[in-house]
């Protein structure tokens, strides 16, 4: 989407991309993610799965504070690339009095990473207390197989090689 926003959930089945620009906006470039999203065909159930999504946002992609994420785990298949911005739920989520997991399968790609979860302290040892405890999976089909006109480097060359 050229100078928007997108909000995306639901079920992957085939191979898409969602893109955003802001075009010179300061409010479009965003991604918000406000529920799960999964693909079809699991690939960890059937690895010849060619479902695949890549979510593509010149700045932020965001989980969203709404009924579907506050106090819910949720499940991002997906790989994910932010140009300008950075990848994590909104401020809201982490504060929220909840500790949930936001499990990823496939991969994040940022200028930064946000921060997750708030952190404390139990029996000396400093855990995760509210927010989202980040389970990221490689989605190893990535490795040969990338989401439609995903970024990619295209070629590569090997210039040393050490044994």
């Amino acid at each position: 989407m050229e100078k928007g926003n997108i909000y995306c959930k639901g079920t992957v089945s085939g191979q898409v991309s969602i893109v955003t620009s802001s075009k010179g906006s300061t409010k479009s470039g965003f991604v918000y993610q406000t529920d799960d999203i999964v693909y079809e065909d699991d690939p960890r159930i059937n690895p010849a799965s060619t479902d695949i999504l890549g979510i593509i946002a010149e700045k932020d992609i965001r989980l969203l504070k709404n009924a579907d994420t506050q106090g819910q785990n949720i499940l991002t298949q997906a790989s994910m690339f932010s140009k300008n911005g950075n990848i994590g739920p909104e401020d809201a989520l982490i504060n929220y009095a909840f500790l949930g997991s936001w499990q990823i399968l496939g991969g994040m790609i940022g200028k930064n990473t946000r921060q997750t979860a708030k952190y404390g302290t139990v029996g000396g040892i400093t855990v995760p207390i509210q927010g989202y405890m980040l389970v990221h999976t490689y989605d190893e089909r990535f490795l040969t197989f990338v989401p439609p006109n995903f970024p990619n480097t295209r070629m590569y060359e090997i210039v040393s090689w050490l044994e």
